[in-house]
């Protein structure tokens, strides 16, 4: 069984080498560790970040920390999608076959766009949730306007590589005719 660093220490760097002033993985690292102290805006992780920068400084061998400007620059141009294997990698390795999992969404309120039309449009995170392991197994997102809940849901089940889960989803899953997912028409051909 590995570590989280070591998951992270496999996501691939998406800045250039010119002028980097952090070390990716310990940037990262200082994210997520700001996340699991339930420090999740923009403004609260840079408290956290800079309220332990000493700890920081001597853990990674830095100069100085991150300030809100360049965290706000890294988390808008960093791969949800490989954050998100990493740690999916990370915690396949807890889950075990007699748990039960939730999917569920979420709309995300921040992503809301003409609110009081028929042109409504937001982003919503699907989450597929262990029970027994208390964590978040896998997620993924989708815009309102060009997918659904159903759909991300149904790509969740198929990235799953574990058989025999319990999975329980919200009514709305539960349809006479559904969608048929592009991983199952690759399977008919």
């Amino acid at each position: 069984m590995q570590g989280l660093s070591y998951f992270i220490k496999q996501i691939p760097d998406h800045r250039r080498r010119q002028g980097t002033r952090h070390p990716f993985h310990p940037f990262i690292t200082m994210i997520i560790l700001a996340n699991l102290g339930g420090y999740h805006g923009l403004n609260e992780m840079t408290r956290f970040i800079e309220g332990n920068a000493e700890y920081f400084k001597k853990l990674f061998n830095l100069r100085v920390v991150p300030g809100y400007t360049i965290l706000r620059t890294f988390c808008a141009e960093v791969s949800f999608d490989a954050i998100n294997q990493a740690f999916y990698n990370w915690a396949i390795q807890h889950v075990e076959a007699k748990d039960w999992f939730s999917i569920d969404g979420k709309g995300l309120n921040s992503t809301v766009s003409d609110p009081s039309t028929a042109n409504q449009n937001f982003k919503s995170l699907v989450s597929l949730f262990g029970h027994k392991s208390g964590i978040v197994l896998r997620s993924n997102s989708y815009e309102n306007k060009k997918s659904s809940e159903i759909c991300c849901a149904q790509e969740l089940i198929s990235q799953l590589e574990q058989k025999g889960l319990v999975l329980t989803l919200d009514a709305l899953h539960c349809q006479k005719k559904l969608l048929k997912p592009s991983w199952m028409e690759e399977m008919t051909m």
